[in-house]
């Protein structure tokens, strides 16, 4: 989808456009019943947000740990949002705990969904995930290889009780085409394996530079959005305090891993 020129557009024109190419891509796409689009908001300020839930979007995506928790008590409580960045299994019990944590889509190993799970049952709640693909190989990327995700998906449904598997995420390269198609058949063969419902079983792929295709050829149904609803993050919306926070975090707990293998 091409920027737009001219008057510059408020966060719900945006909305409205990426909307209607999805809906678009949806028409011309096979594969994909329906899409929605996941607003990401990491590094963009509470301002520009809010200009997304006035427009009625409930459904947000954040990278960061301490930038969810802090957005879950300072936003709306209706906000579902979706934790969609890395997650490190002690940081578990501090995202289960946010109560309007709708989804962790980047359950990328058994260690964790299984720290997720003992998570949940210590507070007595159910949480949705999603199993993260690393569809491209690349060693950068995290997530289950394309091989291993069958046997997770069993280990999650037949041993993590307290953690319902809502579909599967996927971080690829940029449009590639082939990446899309691994995930689309991914989730056919999931979906058949165990007899789950295919148009209830979430596909997130695809993101601001690709969602159409994602959608065409993978048939997506979520692509996460964030620069063409938010704008690219530079220093005039971008919330540093939230990388300061991470990297501060992510700092502690390397020390404190490192403290344990000795």
């Amino acid at each position: 989808m091409e920027p737009t020129t001219g008057t510059e557009k408020t966060v719900k024109d945006k909305l409205i456009d990426v909307s209607t190419a999805v809906q678009t891509a949806v028409e011309a796409s096979e594969r994909s019943p329906h899409a929605t689009v996941l607003p990401v908001t990491k590094r963009i300020k509470k301002g520009l947000v809010m200009e997304a839930y006035d427009h009625g979007e409930r459904h947000f995506g954040e990278n960061y740990f301490q930038s969810l928790k802090r957005r879950a008590t300072k936003l709306p409580s209706d906000i579902k949002w979706h934790f969609i960045g890395h997650l490190q299994s002690n940081k578990a019990n501090g995202l289960v705990a946010i109560e309007n944590l709708y989804v962790i889509e980047t359950v990328d190993s058994i260690k964790l969904a299984k720290k997720l799970d003992k998570a949940c049952e210590n507070i007595q709640r159910k949480l949705n995930i999603f199993l993260q693909v690393n569809s491209s190989g690349e060693a950068s990327k995290s997530g289950f290889p394309p091989e291993d995700v069958h046997g997770a998906a069993e280990t999650v449904m037949n041993e993590c009780p307290n953690l319902n598997l809502l579909g599967l995420m996927s971080i690829g390269k940029v449009g590639d085409k082939e990446g899309f198609e691994l995930m689309y058949n991914l989730k056919k063969e999931i979906c058949e394996k165990y007899d789950l419902e295919s148009d209830k079983f979430e596909l997130s792929i695809g993101t601001s530079a690709d969602y159409e295709d994602a959608i065409v050829h993978g048939g997506a149904t979520e692509v996460r959005v964030g620069t063409q609803i938010f704008g690219k993050r530079t220093d005039k919306n971008m919330n540093t305090s939230s990388e300061e926070d991470e990297a501060r975090d992510n700092a502690a707990e390397k020390k404190e891993e490192d403290a344990k293998e000795k």
